[in-house]
C-alpha cells in the first residue's frame, strides 16, 4: 500500500524545501534571538531591511550528499514486518537489521533510500528524500547592487556571523595584494588583512556594475556614421554589422608552434569553439498525419 501512493508535483516540493531553506536563512541573518523572541512588527521591518541588502527571491541552494554524515532512521511504515515475521522467509546466513523491508517478485519497486536506512516521504519524489537526509544545505544569496559594504558590515554583526577570523593576513600574489593596497590607499609595505580583501572586492563588484548601467554607442567602428549607431548598455550591446565569432582566436596545433603567448605549453592548449543550436524542423524532415475529419495534425 505504501509504495502505491502516488507522488506529488515536482514543483510544490521544490517550494517546500526552498521555503524550509528560507526560514532557517532569515533565522540566521535577524539571529535566532530576534526571529523568535521579536514581535511580529519587528519581524517584518527586520525582514523589510534585510530584504533590500540581499536578493533573497534569487537565493540558489545546493542539499550536500546523505554520506558526507549518513543518518540511520527507520520509516514506521516498515514497521509492520515485526507483525508477520512468521511469513518471512530468512536466508541462514542473513542477520537482521532494524531497517528490513519486505520485498517480493511481485511487489512494486521501493522507493529510494529504502535499503540506505533513508527517513522517506512516501509521497516525495527522490529529491525530496535525499534532501530529508541531507546533513546540510549550501545557500547562496546575491547582494544587491551597491549594497555590498551594507551586506558586509551586516554579516559582521555579533549576533550574526561575526568577524572572527577577519583580521588574518589575506594570502594572495604579490600582484593581487598590490592593487588591494592600491584600491584601498594602503601603504606600500602594509600586510592585508581577510577583511581588506573582501572591501577590495566590493569594491570591484560595485565599479563593475555602475560601468554597466553606463550607455554607449555600438557598433564603436568610427567608419560607420552615427545615424546607423545604437545606444546601449555593454550586457545589451547588439552587432548589426556581423559578428565573427571566432575573431582572434586561434587553432590549436599540437604538432606545431603556438601562436598564444599567454599558453605556450604543447598541450592542452586553449582554444575558441562556437556551438549554433538550430530548431529541429529546420534540418530534419519529421513525418506528420492529419485527420481527415478536422485537418489537425495528430
Amino acid at each position: 500500500m505504501a509504495r502505491k501512493i502516488s507522488k506529488r508535483d515536482f514543483s510544490d516540493l521544490r517550494e517546500e524545501e526552498r521555503i524550509i531553506v528560507y526560514r532557517r536563512l532569515i533565522s540566521s541573518l535577524m539571529s535566532g534571538f530576534k526571529y523568535v523572541s521579536s514581535s511580529d512588527r519587528s519581524r517584518h521591518v527586520l525582514s523589510e531591511l534585510i530584504n533590500s541588502v540581499f536578493d533573497i527571491d534569487k537565493m540558489l541552494y545546493f542539499v550536500a550528499p546523505e554520506w558526507w554524515k549518513p543518518r540511520r532512521k527507520q520509516p514506521s511504515i516498515f514497521n509492520v514486518e515485526t507483525q508477520v515475521n512468521n511469513m518471512n522467509i530468512s536466508w541462514p546466513d542473513m542477520n537482521h537489521r532494524a531497517d528490513n523491508y519486505m520485498i517480493t517478485d511481485t511487489s512494486d519497486p521501493a522507493p529510494m533510500g529504502s535499503s540506505l536506512g533513508w527517513l522517506l516521504q512516501l509521497d516525495g519524489d527522490n529529491l525530496r528524500n535525499a534532501f530529508l537526509n541531507a546533513p546540510w544545505v549550501k545557500a547562496v544569496i546575491p547582494v544587491r547592487p551597491g549594497k555590498e559594504k551594507a551586506a558586509l558590515q551586516w554579516l559582521q554583526s555579533v549576533d550574526v556571523e561575526g568577524a572572527d577570523g577577519l583580521d588574518n593576513d589575506y594570502p594572495a600574489t604579490d600582484d593581487e595584494l598590490e592593487a588591494i593596497r592600491n584600491k584601498l590607499g594602503l601603504d606600500d609595505e602594509a600586510p592585508v588583512t581577510l577583511k581588506q580583501a573582501i572591501e577590495f572586492l566590493c569594491l570591484e563588484v560595485a565599479e563593475k556594475h555602475e560601468e554597466s548601467m553606463k550607455t554607449k554607442e555600438y557598433p564603436q567602428d568610427p567608419s560607420i556614421h552615427d545615424d546607423d549607431k545604437i545606444t546601449t548598455t555593454p550586457t545589451q550591446k547588439v552587432f548589426e554589422y556581423g559578428f565573427y565569432a571566432l575573431q582572434g582566436g586561434f587553432r590549436a596545433q599540437v604538432d606545431g608552434g603556438n601562436p598564444d603567448p599567454n599558453n605556450t605549453d604543447k598541450n592542452f592548449q586553449v582554444f575558441d569553439q562556437w556551438l549554433e543550436v538550430l530548431p529541429t524542423d529546420q534540418i530534419v524532415p519529421v513525418e506528420v498525419a492529419y485527420d481527415p475529419k478536422t485537418g489537425r495534425q495528430v
